[in-house]
């Protein structure tokens, strides 16, 4: 279902009761149970409103719930090495556990592959979308098979789970053109597609 739709859903009985010993959820008199067991059940059902979560690994392993959905419909990529690199701009990240607060920055501009993120927080990052905000749960596995090193280092207990919370205000690409480092390129503002100058056109340049 979507948000706001209302359904009639019809159930037959062999699925709405799993066994005959099936006990009726709803008041019912007691000489009349048995025969509505071998009646179709009948849902009315509205979905008024509902929290998105997202099983950011597909493993249950980080559980991460939308407060505030983002704009557009792409998210931040890893390194490719032929395009370059993505730069993110979290605005806000605070890593808690049992509501202590472990790290914690704002208007943090890195790169989505540099060391200073965690697996965890890049695995996060790159599923959302700009502006977007939530928190999302990591479950102490988790911590203890890829941040050790790191709940070590901030005093961190990797036998208990932790909880992120983290707004993604910005992500910009930055191309190596030669693939040295001499010339990188950060895309601020996307231009219209197949409307590449040739060698021969006069160009216009603000700078």
């Amino acid at each position: 279902m979507v948000k706001g739709e209302h359904a009639i859903l019809t159930i037959k009985s062999r699925y709405a009761f799993h066994s005959s010993k099936a006990e009726l959820k709803w008041p019912c008199e007691e000489s009349k149970k048995e025969a509505v067991k071998k009646r179709k059940v009948v849902y009315d059902v509205q979905l008024l409103d509902f929290v998105p979560r997202v099983d950011v690994n597909r493993d249950r392993q980080i559980i991460k719930t939308i407060t505030k959905a983002g704009v557009g419909k792409k998210s931040p990529r890893q390194m490719d090495d032929v395009k370059g690199w993505l730069w993110v701009t979290v605005v806000s990240i605070s890593v808690q556990q049992e509501g202590k607060v472990f790290f914690e920055k704002k208007d943090w501009m890195v790169a989505i592959d540099s060391d200073e993120m965690t697996f965890g927080m890049k695995r996060i990052a790159l599923s959302m979308k700009r502006e977007e905000e939530c928190f999302a749960d990591i479950q102490a596995g988790f911590l203890e098979r890829n941040e050790k090193d790191y709940c070590e280092k901030v005093g961190m207990d990797v036998k208990k789970n932790a909880r992120v919370f983290m707004t993604l205000h910005n992500y910009m690409r930055v191309e190596d053109y030669f693939h040295d480092d001499s010339t990188l390129r950060k895309v601020y503002k996307r231009g219209k597609k197949d409307s590449n100058p040739y060698m021969e056109s006069t160009v216009e340049c603000k700078f």
